[in-house]
């Protein structure tokens, strides 16, 4: 049976959403939730790059989800890239306390993983298949390689209360975004158009369905166009773009749920005579009391055991503690009082945490920032300038449609006509096939010699 809940409650749906309020979806009448108990609970989460300072967190977070309901099976939904290049403990282990995450989870329910573009850091496509599937997880998704095709199957079933839902996993084809030593064995479709021409074919004969997609909030709401059809889908969750959102997109439920073990949603879903309701609540791991013990005891374990005297050397002082924006903007602001710009711009996901006062060692500067990079110049126009600036800062916008999902921070410019601009930003920005996304328009970029990003910034901490 499909479900049939009406446009009026998925706004309020929607607004509650934007909360973590619980909602009980009838409750403008149709069905009466409350006390209710699920026929399926799904824990949503993606993103997690070796998160090593949240993980125990979250896995007592999710101790007390499986207590909260009575120890019954959850299934977990990760939703891509649980590896990080830039974390020197996983890196150097090969992910063993990511892997020992997962079994930790198989230990409360089912395990999901739809491949992202991280999950091939330091492992082979194979490997990492392999390594996750001993860990007790069901791979999925349409990434795939010259020499397996069928690396994983795209949609796994969750067969419960009579009724089978599909979880179809879809990747990103930005290929420059996975590991560079293996992008020419890669072959994966452009997400859009497989949705179009397959996802009837792979949803046929399941009562429900979930899309779980890692491909960016701008092929993800093309996507739901294709499918917005389907009254058979129950949400759409996305990932890649490091951001949280709670929306309803063409009457389709659609979520991202942030990064680094930041949140994780928990969707609970009801048969009902009149179809299938889901409700939804984030967890916000900073309100989370206490940790699994015996995860991080392995996390401080496997750092002993792999960080050298370079990675835990002190590059520098904090002056203070910063958020993840906070210091992105500091980073901006350094960035362009080193080169004398008048702005520069970073890309947000280039920051994978915040900055804590004090002594900074180097393996937690590089979790801080991710990537290092060329610093390139270009001089623009006060027009060109307005447009760079109106597609930065989207963590300030409202409108999904406004925004392309990973973006550039960059401080605050009064442009005024006639002057021209000096800006600078990172080599992966100015590189062609990531202008427009970035700058909404194309500009000459030159390198400027002898210094980078991650230099500039040490540089300051000194």
């Amino acid at each position: 049976m499909k479900r049939t809940i009406s446009m009026a409650v998925r706004t309020v749906a929607t607004a509650l959403l934007l909360f973590g309020v619980i909602l009980g979806v009838g409750a403008r009448g149709q069905v009466e939730l409350d006390g209710a108990t699920p026929d399926l609970v799904i824990v949503n989460m993606a993103d997690t790059h070796s998160a090593y300072d949240a993980y125990p967190t979250v896995l007592a977070g999710v101790r007390e989800l499986s207590m909260e309901y009575g120890g019954r099976d959850l299934v977990f939904l990760f939703n891509g890239d649980i590896f990080e290049l830039g974390n020197a403990t996983a890196t150097k282990s090969q992910g063993i306390v990511d892997m020992a995450f997962v079994r930790a989870l198989k230990n409360y329910g089912t395990v999901v993983i739809n491949i992202g573009n991280h999950e091939f850091d330091f492992v082979t496509p194979e490997q990492f298949v392999n390594g996750a599937e001993e860990a007790g997880a069901i791979v999925i998704g349409t990434v795939a390689t010259t020499d397996d095709a069928e690396l994983t199957p795209v949609s796994t079933d969750i067969r419960v209360a009579g009724r089978t839902v599909r979880i179809v996993g879809i990747g990103t084809d930005q290929i420059n975004t996975y590991p560079s030593g293996i992008r020419e064995s890669l072959v994966i479709p452009e997400p859009v158009a497989w949705t179009g021409a397959n996802w009837e074919r792979v949803t046929r004969g399941a009562d429900y369905s979930i899309m779980a997609t890692h491909a960016g909030l701008v092929a993800d709401l093309a996507m739901i166009e294709e499918v917005a059809g389907d009254d058979s889908i129950l949400y759409v969750v996305g990932s890649h773009d490091h951001i949280v959102v709670r929306e309803s997109v063409r009457g389709v439920d659609y979520m991202h749920n942030g990064f680094r073990g930041e949140r994780f949603n928990v969707t609970e879903v009801f048969f009902t005579p009149l179809g299938a309701y889901t409700r939804y609540r984030d967890v916000v791991t900073a309100d989370i009391d206490g940790e699994d013990a015996a995860l991080a005891a392995l996390i401080e374990e496997v750092r002993a055991d792999y960080l050298d005297a370079e990675d835990l050397a002190v590059i520098g002082t904090v002056p203070r503690d910063m958020t993840v924006l906070e210091a992105a903007m500091w980073s901006v602001e350094t960035v362009r009082a080193a080169t004398g710009a008048d702005a520069a711009f970073l890309n947000h996901t280039s920051f994978g945490s915040g900055l804590v006062a004090g002594p900074f060692t180097k393996y937690r500067f590089d979790q801080f920032m991710r990537f290092d990079n060329d610093v390139m110049r270009a001089t623009v126009d006060a027009e060109t300038m307005r447009t760079i600036l109106a597609h930065a800062n989207q963590h300030e916008m409202d409108d999904l449609y406004d925004r392309s999902g990973d973006f550039l921070y960059t401080g605050g410019l009064e442009v005024r006509d006639g002057r021209s601009y000096e800006i600078v930003t990172s080599s992966w920005v100015a590189l062609d096939f990531n202008q427009m996304r970035y700058l909404g328009t194309t500009v000459e970029f030159e390198q400027i010699p002898d210094i980078t990003t991650k230099g500039l910034l040490i540089e300051a901490l000194n």
